[in-house]
């Protein structure tokens, strides 16, 4: 099965932040591009809000509101403006360097986050904003539905070798080798979306997988996979499936 992108051109690589992005400023609507770099923050019962800040001489930006999982808790959080979109991986990088990842479906029911939203745009006097979170989410759910026609289920030769000898709590010494299916499922949409990755990156830098060499395909694995917690087996499926990925 083919899958179709939009995505910005490589106009700038940050080494520190490994984001693919226009120059770093905030753009209306953001590109939709690769953010080459593991979420710094999870956030849930999210919204994406246009507002018109003066520091950017009344230019309208995005921001994220929502609530931030730390731990067992969550706080409300809202973003600096919103500089790229990856809809492979859900994501949005900001100005402020954070890389946001928006999991599970956006806001139904807001509540103490537009508290927090209301206070942040009485500071910015900030006089109107916009509800364009459907923007965002339609990228999110046509990825989401490729990658579902793609590979509905986990195939068996997924690997589970990164749940191997992880411990149940800091405080025990026994190592817990007793497999969650639905930490499984989480960890086979994780890399089947680093593949999508990888293979988009392939795609950019030679414009067919085929021209390839081990060597240089390696190195562009290492590129998208170098900052990701994954187990030597998760990376080995990971580049076996953007092998055959095929992109148009």
């Amino acid at each position: 099965m083919a899958f179709f992108f939009v995505y910005c051109a490589f106009l700038e690589l940050s080494e520190t932040v490994r984001v693919l992005h226009c120059h770093g400023n905030p753009m209306n609507p953001p590109p939709i591009t690769l953010i080459l770099r593991p979420p710094t923050v999870l956030l849930v019962e999210w919204t994406v809000f246009e507002v018109s800040l003066s520091s950017f001489g009344g230019a309208p930006t995005w921001h994220l509101v929502g609530m931030e999982v730390i731990g067992h808790a969550t706080l409300p959080r809202i973003s600096s403006p919103i500089i790229a979109v990856d809809n492979i991986l859900r994501s949005c990088a900001t100005r402020g360097g954070d890389i946001y990842h928006l999991k599970e479906e956006c806001s139904s029911h807001p509540g103490d986050e537009i508290k927090q939203w209301a206070a942040w745009k009485k500071d910015f006097r900030i006089q109107s904003d916009s509800d364009v979170t459907n923007s965002i989410n339609r990228e999110f759910d046509r990825m989401d539905q490729q990658l579902q026609d793609y590979q509905p289920e986990r195939p068996d030769d997924f690997p589970n070798d990164w749940f191997i000898g992880i411990p149940p709590s800091e405080h025990v010494n026994q190592y817990n080798i007793t497999l969650d299916e639905s930490e499984l499922d989480e960890r086979h949409q994780l890399c089947l979306r680093l593949a999508v990755q990888c293979a988009q990156l392939y795609r950019h830098e030679l414009g067919n997988k085929a021209n390839l060499r081990p060597f240089y395909f390696d190195t562009l694995t290492q590129e998208v996979l170098n900052d990701w917690d994954l187990s030597l087996k998760e990376q080995r499926w990971i580049a076996k499936q953007a092998r055959e990925i095929e992109l148009r």
